[in-house]
Formats: structure tokens, C-alpha cells, sequence
């Protein structure tokens, strides 16, 4: 290898370590979800810094194997301060512009599978602003 390669990709790897070195707080951050298939449901919290963008989860039967996906839904108690998109298997909740400060919502979802299995969250969302 010329020396001129080596200090390139000596370079290079410089580079990528501190892009991998880089970290920035995640927009999103949702809690286990346990017992989702119990009747009463799962209840877990959401941290989403309100940057316009939606905070997003999959829903699985079996979400340590990610089995029997989500394939239909219906939201039960709609957000005050943001919106719920459903789109099987995924939930998204995208605050309101500018806002700050807590919201709940709460969905069912149904799998396929080999058995159809209702799944109910309720999620309490912190909303925190762009740092």
C-alpha cells in the first residue's frame, strides 16, 4: 500500500471516529411497552422535543421477535396538543408547533398473525422544546 493510501484512509478513519464520537439527545424516546396484550393494556411514557417531526413506535405481538406485526388500529383517546397516525404496524404522535408541556393519548391495535390479539397503549408524552 503507497504511503499516500495509508494517510488517506488513516484520514478517513480519523473522520468517521469523530463523527461516531458525535452524539446528539435523541428527538424520540419511548418506554417499554410491556403487557400491551393484557386488558389493561400497556402503559409507558414518550419524550419527543417538539422539531416538527414525529415520534414514532412499531407495533408486534411479539416485540422481542418482532412477530405478528399491527395490521389495523383505532385511537381512543385523541391527544389534546398533538396528532396520532396510525399506520400499521407503526404509531406516530407529532406535537403541535411551539408546543411545550404534557399530553396522553391512547390507541388499539390488532395483529394478524395466527390469531388476531387486541393491543392497547397509553402513553403520557413530554413535550420539550428544540435545544
Amino acid at each position: 500500500m503507497s504511503k499516500k493510501i495509508a494517510t488517506l484512509l488513516g484520514c478517513i478513519a480519523l473522520l468517521l471516529g469523530a463523527r461516531a464520537g458525535y452524539t446528539q439527545e435523541p428527538a424520540c424516546t419511548i418506554s417499554s411497552l410491556r403487557g400491551a396484550a393484557s386488558p389493561a393494556g400497556a402503559e409507558g411514557t414518550m419524550v419527543v422535543v417538539n422539531n416538527g417531526r414525529p415520534c414514532e413506535f412499531t407495533v408486534y405481538e411479539n416485540p422481542s421477535q418482532r412477530r405478528n406485526p399491527g395490521t389495523e388500529g383505532e385511537v381512543t383517546l385523541a391527544p389534546k396538543h398533538g396528532k396520532i397516525a396510525l399506520k400499521p404496524p407503526r404509531i406516530q404522535y407529532t406535537p403541535e408547533p411551539g408546543y411545550n408541556g404534557e399530553d396522553a393519548f391512547a390507541v388499539q391495535m390488532w395483529t394478524g398473525g395466527t390469531k388476531v390479539v387486541q393491543l392497547k397503549f397509553i402513553i403520557k408524552v413530554t413535550v420539550q422544546p428544540p435545544t
